[in-house]
């Protein structure tokens, strides 16, 4: 038997050891580490490189470990969906935001569909206060763009593996991402990756800007 640590954090400067502090602060041994990072929560969780990596490994009688729920999945339907995957597999999920709850049961179920739906209403509310945010620091005349889903470190990696010859479908595997966002960023920034680098800390210090005065 041996455990798993599975965590997924957004950002490239976002660190998994604060997760696998929790883990071992809770009692629990970690074995094995797999870690989304730069991938988006919005994305499935067997979409995710290193989460279909871990799923190849795991074993009957193993234990997976995440911090949340919404480690596991983009949304309530899919948190779901792969949790049923790892009760057929007969690898006990360990959700350290619940203790020591029992998932095969149905009470255990219950409060985690309840739990993964309250989660996804707090992130619409998070998107919502954002856009509120947004609108009030534009109508104080500050413009501002999208925020840019690929770090900048990323970008360079993926330009230089084009340059390499690798195709954008490898890349969107590898990395996570969508083909179309890699194909129109490398187009638009594949040879101006400091302008990139500088337009992508901009956009991030305008939308932290946004949320705090939402």
């Amino acid at each position: 038997m041996s455990s798993y640590l599975y965590s997924r954090v957004s950002l490239d400067d976002q660190s998994v050891e604060n997760q696998r502090l929790a883990a071992t602060q809770a009692g629990h041994h970690v074995d094995h580490v797999f870690a989304d990072t730069g991938v988006s929560g919005g994305i499935k969780a067997m979409d995710r490189p290193e989460f279909a990596k871990m799923m190849g490994q795991l074993q009957s009688g193993d234990v997976l470990i995440v911090s949340a729920a919404d480690r596991i999945g983009r949304n309530t339907a899919d948190v779901i969906l792969t949790v049923e995957k790892f009760i057929a597999m007969k690898v006990r999920l360990v959700i350290l935001a619940y203790g020591s709850m029992d998932f095969t049961s149905d009470i255990g179920m219950a409060i985690l569909s309840i739990g993964a739906t309250f989660a996804a209403l707090e992130r619409s509310s998070l998107r919502r206060r954002t856009a509120q945010g947004m609108k009030r620091v534009q109508s104080e005349g500050v413009m501002l763009g999208q925020p840019l889903k690929i770090s900048p470190d990323k970008l360079e990696s993926m330009f230089e593996a084009k340059e390499s010859g690798v195709s954008i479908s490898r890349m969107a595997k590898e990395y996570g991402v969508e083909r179309s966002t890699i194909s129109r960023n490398l187009a638009r920034w594949g040879g101006k990756l400091q302008e990139y680098r500088n337009e992508f800390l901009k956009r991030e210090g305008q939308y932290a800007a946004a949320k705090q005065l939402a």
